[in-house]
């Protein structure tokens, strides 16, 4: 997702000196000895974005720790999602509905948004995962992982393809971010003088 809005605002990762890095769950927090180091050689300005998970300050402060260890002296920017990126970012219907759009497209039924948000209201976890247990609930496939049914870079791309034609204007200064991963951005942005 972060990938798609710098291209439709014309950033090139390369030459503008960003690098997206997806750490693949939080548990990982610790393991970015490599991230630290080459930060701290190039002088890269780290922004982490993380989910609301349960423990999710105490592994922030530990991944810092560890980062002053290495020596990676800067300050270690930090975004916690109020729920978690896709709720709060496009909201529970609307990532169900594409959900199920995809479902359709594959011949699996479909599920239900409410029962979605009643499942994380109880057990905690992140929109995600919970779509993707109701998946398998729903459709009782035991050999197949829904994420094999449903593919996360097509669900984002179809999540913010209607907000990526708002926002294509390449060199636009007056870019008014709307969604809160974009305002996130737009932060970021203004911590680097070309983007002034």
């Amino acid at each position: 997702m972060i990938e798609l809005i710098l291209e439709a605002r014309g950033v090139d990762r390369e030459r503008d000196g960003f690098f997206v890095y997806n750490i693949q769950g939080q548990d990982n927090l610790l393991h970015l000895k490599r991230l630290f180091r080459v930060s701290q050689l190039i002088d890269i300005t780290i922004f982490c974005m993380v989910d609301n998970d349960r423990n999710i300050h105490q592994k922030i402060q530990k991944m810092k720790q560890y980062a002053r260890d290495l020596g990676y002296e800067k300050d270690i920017l930090i975004h916690i999602w109020d729920r978690d990126f896709e709720t709060d970012n496009f909201g529970i219907d609307r990532v169900v509905s594409k959900v199920n759009q995809l479902l359709s497209e594959k011949g699996y039924s479909n599920i239900d948004p409410l029962k979605v948000d009643s499942k994380m209201k109880k057990t905690g976890d992140a929109l995600i995962k919970t779509i993707e247990k109701e998946i398998w609930r729903v459709n009782v496939i035991k050999s197949i992982k829904s994420g094999k049914i449903i593919s996360k870079p097509r669900l984002a791309q179809l999540l913010i393809e209607d907000r990526l034609k708002e926002i294509q204007i390449e060199n636009e200064p007056d870019w008014i971010a709307k969604l809160p991963i974009e305002k996130e951005l737009k932060k970021i942005f203004e911590l680097i003088p070309s983007f002034m």
